[in-house]
């Protein structure tokens, strides 16, 4: 009985195996069909020349816009520094709010952690690029718009961050503060703060 056994159980993993290597196989059909892929497209003579005139206009920039492109260049750096600074504060408060040891004490601090997390991870599936469209045609063209969508994704980025780094803490620090009849703000400054300075701003920087 345990040898017949031992031979179906083989039989049905070699059955399951198969099945999801051609359920493998046909994805990878369909994607290829899907995303109509062409190979020859890509040789094609008419193809090569473009590609090539492509290429080469790289290697022979237009220094007539140099003083704009630098510009541009500091205004970037400038607009991703505000974009940090603005989310910092934002996500180190939401890094706390969406951490689920810190929020699960009782229905209302739940129900918070959840919605945030629902806010936080639908704000984070959308690209930058995307909310700066969005904000261009909120607030108009220009560096505010691109600003915005940097401090939106920054903010949903840093507070997943930091809320896991809250959530992988030592909690027996915490426990024997709470033993102490402590205030969740102070346990949270004792115990929570002491061990994730260093990540933290990790992250940060």
């Amino acid at each position: 009985k345990i040898i017949s056994s031992t031979q179906k159980g083989t039989w049905q993993n070699e059955f399951a195996i198969n099945i999801a290597w051609i359920l493998i196989l046909m994805t990878f059909v369909t994607s290829w069909v899907v995303t109509k892929v062409n190979i020859i497209q890509m040789f094609d003579h008419e193809r090569l020349n473009a590609a090539g005139r492509l290429f080469s206009s790289l290697l022979q920039p237009n220094w007539n816009i140099l003083q704009k492109a630098i510009m541009a260049m500091i205004e970037t750096i400038y607009l991703a520094f505000l974009s940090t600074a603005i989310a910092l504060p934002v996500s180190f408060l939401l890094g706390f709010l969406s951490a689920r040891n810190l929020m699960k004490g009782n229905p209302i601090s739940f129900a918070l952690y959840n919605i945030l997390r629902i806010i936080t991870n639908f704000t984070r599936s959308i690209e930058p690029l995307v909310w700066a469209v969005i904000f261009t045609v909120w607030v108009s063209s220009g560096p505010f718009p691109g600003m915005l969508a940097l401090m939106i994704h920054t903010i949903a980025s840093l507070a997943k961050q930091y809320s896991e780094q809250i959530e992988d803490i030592d909690a027996g620090p915490m426990e024997a503060i709470e033993a102490t009849g402590a205030r969740p703000i102070q346990v949270i400054w004792f115990a929570v703060v002491p061990q994730i300075v260093i990540p933290f701003l990790s992250f940060t920087i």
